[in-house]
């Protein structure tokens, strides 16, 4: 049996993802502060336990069996088990499982519970609960803490306690050491960002209205797992916001991410590391060989202790090897000099990663007396382990240096390069597009570890677009941005939404667009809300709702799929005439429609004033809003004043002077004149208004026309006393000249 000092990195575990299982503990396992297993991964029994019959096909996220020296649980702070049941069985001094609130922890309860022989052991006593909470405890010193028993009001259904500021984050998991904070979670429902639960990790990309794209986000997550990650673990790749160990079917993995397939999928074969006659057809189309390759002479040739097995040619090898990106282990080529059919390793031209998780006497890449007059190895990026040799190759000029591999980031500083005994080098061996201080793996432009100018996918070149052309394309731009290698940068393909070729790799760096342009942006289709003309996106009136065929505002071709606000229907509103966004145009006011069965009922219309209102909050001239065409009398819009009354220069009706009499007045030219009447007219203050004279006749006059002759001289004796005051009180000119005229017209008259 271990020691318990040998268990002490238990007690760092707080959480299992998938099961428990203790088999034939011949002590206590401690496991003190596990909280929670999940059960993504269960353990299923074939067959039946003794005793536990119903025991087959469960599935099972904790497992102690046949324990004999077990004392104490190992689990005292468990809190919940998210799937999967618990099995117990032969475990005789340990103490019952029914002192234990399994519903606090099984979404069953109990039930989710077998057990057998458990505490059969008669020196084992049922511990003393009565000071825990509901009497449940796993010994008589620990009790078990329950974290289902909530308020009510909770936000998830776990707690520290019944009152509500006990409540656990909705995002916790078996439970929390704080209430209402998501930093203090015994686990993560769903996702874990630093320490930190939260229901989904933060977005990579948000969508912006204004360039009518998606861009990066700088608190963006990928997700591992149940954790929000700044990147990808080693040995998994980004497909989206996941991380993933295998790409998913139609993708393939590239430095880091899962990209679209450009061809073949990848294919991952296992090669038990000898080609040969017998397994080399079996290698068509692999893509990732999970294994090493060795191409030796005692394997390709014929060999009579192997009968039948057939000779491997040049064009075996390319069949079987040219579609190979990824070798796991070693490549190692040797014993080949007496072999002329073999001359370059052209078909491993696709191979981009040897990733040296298994090594061939320290070395990765081993290629040694062999007939090759050149490597041919173009597309190799990464020797991610293990050291290089390349020796004794009397045909090929290995033009490779640590320090060209080194500076090229194919191998790192810990990796040794060693080349001797081949063919002497030219200066000019390389391509003169090569960067040839880096060295090359052949005389061609695409062997090249490092480019002068500029790399084409995978030929260094001296000019991108000149090249493209050569192959008829426009579609490739001088990405000049990254911090290359060598070289002044590389080709790279514009945006798939450009024509006519781009400035760079997004979709508003195209000269021209092949399907449309919204703004400055090339897009496959124009955006809600905006309509197509000439395959130039134009936003739709902002009255439209579900989208426009063209600008205007009307219902229809040309303008609206549907009004977002008001509607402007035709006389007898039946029809829509145009779509409003939130306001009439003058001279009508907002309505709704109460008419039931009617197509509009219930919606906002614009309805016509009356015609005596220049703007109105309703259909009557009571609620013109102020303005009116003609006269405001009173506060309500009228063809004209009434009796006796007249309209001021700001359409209000007035009344008369009360010398007009009954035929009332008029405003003309700004002057307030007495309508024509059998009376004398006078001025004061600028108003002319009618006054009483006596019509001489042949009759004697009475005692009347006398009483009526006094009043009229007494009524123009106060008119020229007050003319004459107005004289005295005259301010300026006008005024006094206005004043002196009324007093000689009242003299006249008197």
């Amino acid at each position: 049996a271990l020691p318990i000092s040998d268990f002490a990195f238990l007690a760092n575990i707080t959480e299992i993802t998938g099961y428990l299982y203790i088999q034939g503990a011949h002590t206590n396992v401690p496991l003190p502060n596990l909280k929670v297993v999940r059960g993504r991964e269960t353990r299923t029994l074939a067959n039946a336990l003794p005793g536990l019959s119903q025991s087959r096909g469960e599935k099972f996220a904790i497992t102690i069996g046949e324990s004999f020296g077990m004392t104490a649980w190992p689990f005292p702070a468990l809190q919940q088990v998210v799937k999967g049941k618990v099995l117990l069985y032969k475990i005789p001094m340990l103490s019952s499982p029914d002192t234990i609130d399994w519903s606090d922890i099984l979404s069953n309860g109990r039930a989710d519970v077998l057990d057998y022989l458990v505490g059969s052991d008669s020196s084992v006593k049922t511990p003393n609960c009565s000071s825990c909470p509901g009497n449940f405890c796993w010994a008589n010193d620990q009790c078990h803490i329950r974290t289902s028993v909530c308020h009510r009001f909770c936000p998830g259904n776990r707690c520290r306690g019944s009152a509500i500021a006990d409540c656990c984050d909705a995002d916790c998991l078996g439970g929390c050491t704080k209430g209402l904070d998501d930093t203090a979670c015994s686990a993560c429902e769903k996702f874990i960002n630093g320490d930190q639960c939260v229901d989904q990790c933060p977005p990579l990309v948000v969508f912006d209205f204004k360039t009518v794209s998606f861009v990066p986000t700088s608190d963006g997550r990928y997700i591992f797992g149940d954790e929000c990650v700044r990147q990808c673990p080693n040995g998994t790749f980004a497909n989206g916001q996941q991380c993933v160990e295998i790409c998913p079917e139609g993708r393939r993995p590239e430095k880091g991410f899962c990209v679209d397939c450009n061809g073949p999928c990848p294919k991952v074969c296992d090669l038990p590391r000898n080609v040969d006659g017998f397994n080399v057809q079996n290698f068509t189309g692999c893509t990732d060989i999970r294994g090493s390759l060795a191409f030796t002479d005692f394997n390709l040739n014929k060999n009579p202790s192997f009968p039948g097995r057939p000779q491997v040619n040049q064009s075996d090898l390319e069949a079987a090897f040219s579609s190979v990106r990824r070798v796991t282990g070693y490549v190692r080529v040797a014993s080949l000099s007496n072999e002329p059919r073999f001359t370059s390793l052209t078909f491993l031209r696709n191979l981009e990663w040897i990733g040296g998780e298994e090594l061939y006497f320290g070395l990765s890449l081993f290629i040694q007396s062999t007939s090759l007059y050149e490597l041919g190895l173009e597309s190799l990026k990464t020797i991610a382990k293990g050291n290089i040799q390349i020796a004794k190759n009397p045909n090929m000029c290995a033009n490779l240096t640590k320090e060209g591999l080194l500076d090229s980031n194919v191998i790192r500083k810990d990796q040794s390069v060693t080349v001797f005994s081949n063919k002497n080098c030219e200066d000019d061996y390389c391509d003169s597009q090569c960067n040839r201080t880096l060295g090359c793996w052949g005389r061609n432009a695409s062997h090249c570890i490092g480019c002068q100018n500029f790399d084409y996918f995978g030929t260094c070149v001296s000019d991108c677009s000149a090249t493209a052309k050569k192959f008829g394309s426009t579609l490739v731009y001088a990405d000049r941005s990254g911090n290359f290698v060598s070289g002044l940068g590389v080709c790279a393909y514009c945006h798939e939404e450009c024509a006519q070729g781009c400035t760079g790799p997004n979709n508003n760096d195209c000269f021209a667009c092949k399907n449309v342009q919204n703004g400055t942006f090339c897009q496959p289709e124009c955006p809600p809300n905006t309509f197509d003309e000439n395959d130039v996106c134009y936003p739709c009136n902002p009255s439209c709702n579900d989208g426009c065929t063209g600008p205007g505002s009307h219902l229809g071709a040309g303008g609206c799929n549907n009004c977002s606000g008001l509607l402007l229907l035709n006389a007898n509103e039946t029809k829509i005439v145009q779509c409003l966004q939130n306001k009439c145009p003058s001279h009508r006011y907002v309505a709704e429609v109460t008419r039931i069965n009617d197509t509009f009922n219930g919606k906002r219309i614009c309805r016509e004033c009356d015609d005596l209102c220049v703007s109105c909050h309703g259909p009557e001239p009571a609620d013109c809003d102020g303005a009116c065409k003609k006269v405001n009398e009173n506060g309500v819009c009228a063809e004209e004043c009434g009796e006796r009354r007249f309209a001021n220069s700001m359409k209000n009706c007035e009344d008369c002077p009360e010398q007009c009499g009954s035929p009332g007045c008029s405003n003309i030219s700004g002057k307030v004149k007495c309508k024509p009447c059998d009376l004398s007219v006078a001025i004061r203050n600028g108003v002319e208004f009618c006054v009483k004279t006596v019509r001489m006749t042949s009759r004697l006059p009475t005692r009347n026309d006398a009483i009526r002759f006094a009043r009229m001289i007494l009524i123009q004796w106060k008119s020229i006393r007050f003319a004459g005051r107005a004289i005295a009180n005259a301010k300026s000119y006008p005024e006094r000249k206005l004043a002196v005229e009324e007093e000689t017209l009242w003299r006249k008259i008197v």
